[in-house]
């Protein structure tokens, strides 16, 4: 099953959405919402949730996280998706690493960050080649001078055996590169990765700026916060070095004003010294 198909979105190698229509140069104070919805608790191996948005908003980004996968069930896709209600809602998917091998329910948390229409704003998605080799790499720039308000990845195919390494959102907020890795023996069927990109004017919102946090670099699981200082939380972002394929992404949770990462190694583990950043894109409200 492709997840693709449990987020309902269609993959694209560039495709934009621009939402126009009146709306003040900046959001209005206490406008900025993060909504929460979650997936019934089953063993099937691949589920999704859809967070729908407050009427009257659109999406600015999300994340979510799984409960009970115990090294088994990994985020494979954290996206926005426009439902055919110009997009306003954000969806999450797991996956199971070993399908038909674990038994014991599990489920995926969502959250959306929402809010009245932004100057500018447009939704980008770019998809990766399409082929068997170890590692996938989708990269998006935002079109023009617009700025990155948030970031998601997709894996087409093969969650099974493919993992998110990173969803890294450049420092200059104009950009997102999207790694995937195969795991341990990988797998000879052909998949892709895709980048989504929720881009406004740069002015759309005041003092946007990317903040990131570092954990230090072990073996072990690890959960990394970062702190937008007071500000807006608007998106969330991580990356990770020298897991290998050997970790299993399990939360990318954004709150109003911080945001937490958390990786654990696969039931093998690590073979070697790796870190998780997490990175938050923070503005005024």
């Amino acid at each position: 099953m492709r997840v693709k198909s449990l987020l309902a979105v269609a993959a694209m190698t560039v495709a934009a959405t621009i939402l126009a229509g009146p709306a003040p140069s900046l959001a209005d104070p206490g406008d900025v919402v993060v909504v929460a919805d979650q997936s019934a608790t089953t063993s099937v191996s691949q589920k999704s949730v859809t967070v729908t948005c407050p009427d009257g908003t659109h999406v600015y980004g999300g994340g979510g996280y799984i409960w009970n996968g115990a090294r088994r069930v990994h985020i494979a896709a954290t996206a926005p998706i426009d439902g055919g209600v110009n997009w306003t809602q954000w969806a999450v998917g797991g996956a199971e690493i070993r399908p038909n091998d674990y038994t014991s329910s599990w489920r995926v948390h969502g959250y959306a960050i929402c809010g009245p229409w932004l100057p500018g704003l447009e939704y980008v998605s770019v998809e990766s080649l399409v082929n068997s080799t170890t590692t996938r790499h989708a990269h998006l720039t935002c079109p023009g001078t617009k700025k990155l308000l948030s970031a998601g990845a997709s894996i087409l195919d093969q969650a099974a055996y493919v993992v998110l390494d990173d969803i890294a959102i450049t420092s200059d907020l104009r950009s997102v590169d999207v790694w995937a890795i195969e795991r341990e023996s990988g797998t000879a069927f052909s998949w892709s990765v895709v980048a989504y990109g929720v881009c406004v004017n740069s002015s759309a919102v005041s003092n946007l700026n990317r903040v990131q946090q570092a954990s230090a670099s072990t073996v072990g699981d690890k959960t990394r916060d970062a702190d937008c200082g007071g500000q807006q939380v608007y998106g969330i972002g991580m990356s990770q070095a020298n897991s290998a394929g050997h970790t299993l992404l399990q939360s990318i949770i954004p709150a109003d004003t911080d945001g937490t990462t958390t990786v654990r190694t696969d039931p093998t583990g690590a073979p070697e010294a790796w870190s998780v950043s997490t990175q938050l894109v923070c503005g005024d409200e």
